[in-house]
């Protein structure tokens, strides 16, 4: 069974779609277990899509260097800069075996845009204390939730972030 999957019981006849946050793939979940995405059963019930709800994450930077640095201090990242397009970039998943994305030369957030979660390699704290040291600002307390846990902060061009801690397997 993929982790995180969350045991959910199917609402009128439909699966509970969940994004398993640590290897990042679509998860289907219903009392019997998880499935992985595609078109799956659970129940009886087949799934509406075939096909990740999320594809690919971009992340505005005004500086894409010391993004990089922060991006690879936190989170323990390695990238690789990829300049086959119009401006450079920094694939911070770079094999498309999941979902992925880049941060890019671009108007940063300023803490109203969306939130993109990003999965930790160690302890919330450990990752927090990491973020601060590289200069970003936390958001208020640590929220536990049936997955594992996460802060909001925001990195230092302004864009929301939240730091996720996945649950123990």
């Amino acid at each position: 069974m993929p982790r995180f999957c969350a045991n959910i019981t199917p609402l009128a006849g439909r699966a509970k779609i969940f994004l398993g946050l640590a290897d990042m793939m679509l998860t289907v979940c219903c009392q019997q277990g998880c499935v992985r995405e595609g078109l799956s059963t659970c129940k009886g019930v087949t799934t509406m899509t075939d096909r990740p709800t999320v594809i690919w994450t971009e992340i505005p930077v005004t500086d894409l260097d010391a993004a990089k640095k922060f991006y690879s201090e936190v989170f323990g990242w390695t990238m690789v800069r990829d300049e086959s397009g119009p401006n450079p970039i920094e694939n911070y998943s770079n094999n498309f075996s999941g979902v992925g994305g880049h941060l890019y030369s671009g108007k940063p957030g300023d803490g109203n845009g969306p939130t993109l979660h990003l999965a930790l390699p160690d302890k919330i704290e450990a990752g927090a204390a990491r973020a601060v040291i590289a200069g970003a600002t936390l958001l208020g307390p640590v929220i536990d939730i049936p997955p594992g846990r996460f802060q909001y902060a925001t990195d230092p061009d302004g864009n929301s972030i939240g730091l996720f801690e996945p649950k123990a397997a």
